[in-house]
Formats: C-alpha cells, structure tokens, sequence
C-alpha cells in the first residue's frame, strides 16, 4: 500500500529567479503473508508441518520545500512517528494434528543471533537510531539436519527509532550578494529537542 499526497508550484521554475514550492506526504507500507504445509492425509486423521511467513513494513514521511528567488532555501522533513519498521520478516513452524497447531522450535543448537545499531553518535547528531537484527539456526555443520529454511524459526528486522523529542529537521540556507561581497548563510535545527544542535 502506498499512500502519497501534496502540492507542488512548478510556475516560476523557468524563469529567473526561480521560485519553487512543494508540500507532501509519503506513507509506503505493506503486509505479506505465506503459509506453506506439508501433511498426510489419512481420512480419519491428519498431521504435518507448517512454515508460516510474514514481511512487513511501515514508515511515514512528510515535509516541504521552498526555494524563493534562487535566494532562499527553506527545506522541512518531519517525524511523525516514533519508530517506523523498515522491513520486518519472520519464519514460524506448527506441528498439526487434525485442526489443532502447536508450534514447534525446530532445531535448537547453533542458533545465531545479530544485533547493530548505529549507536549513540549518530544519535547525538541526528536524534535516530538505525538498527538491524538477525536470527537463525545454522545447520551447515550438521549432515542430518534440514536445510535452511526449514531448522527453524528464523527473522530480520530493520527499524528507525527516535532518540530525541524533536519533530522533525528544518534546514535553511541563503545566498546575499552585492557588488562587493557574496554571503552564504545555512543554518540547521531540529525543532522540540532536548539536545542543542
């Protein structure tokens, strides 16, 4: 599912000074789920295995430019959300018996688990925190054991989680000349934060 709205004002892009203004959103998210089943049918009774999967991903994104003159950028990107799942994917496995699902661990030595996250640097400057984590069961050294991704349950997830009570960033940047000098001024924010930046 994406959902995408706002406005744009492309009228004076072509002459000079150019002007340009454009306001949106962009909410691209997404859920998919498989279910896939091996069993035996005996008419009076029916068991098997079964590896559910899912994948999913949310995140929102909202904000603005405004070029004035050639002069004067005023660029604005929001943070609506608290955390925003970037992909998220997880294998689980049922026993069946019949029509009751129990579900099972698989296989349990050598399960491997990874976490990273960008840390607390880049969350001082920039108020989020990137992270990934990986779990799996890794069966390659045993020679009767299934092949992935049947030794177990299994996952990855990437998620962008503030660190900071900021809204959002504001960046400005401005161009002043006359016929002796040229300034530059940009300037950075991060509205409602608790840390000075």
């Amino acid at each position: 599912d994406l959902q995408a709205s706002g406005k744009m004002d492309l009228r004076k892009m072509s002459s000079s000074p150019r002007s340009v203004s454009i306001d949106g959103e962009i909410r691209p998210s997404g859920s998919v789920n498989i279910d896939s089943t091996m069993s035996v049918d005996a008419f009076v009774t029916r068991s098997g295995l079964k590896m559910t999967g899912s994948l999913h991903s949310s995140m929102v994104v909202k904000g603005n430019m405004k070029l004035d003159r050639g002069r004067v950028l005023n660029l604005q990107v929001d943070m609506p959300k608290d955390k925003m799942d970037i992909l998220d994917i997880k294998t689980k496995f049922f026993i069946l018996h019949n029509d009751q699902e129990k579900e099972q661990k698989m296989m349990e030595d050598n399960r491997k688990e990874f976490e990273l996250c960008t840390g607390s640097t880049v969350a001082k400057v920039t108020g989020l925190e990137l992270c990934g984590q990986l779990h799996y069961v890794n069966a390659s050294m045993e020679s009767r054991g299934p092949y992935f991704p049947l030794t177990g349950p299994s996952g990855l997830s990437i998620t962008l989680q503030k660190r900071d009570s900021h809204t959002g960033y504001k960046l400005l940047a401005k161009r002043v000349e006359n016929k002796r000098s040229s300034i530059a001024q940009v300037s950075f924010d991060t509205p409602r934060s608790a840390v000075a930046r």
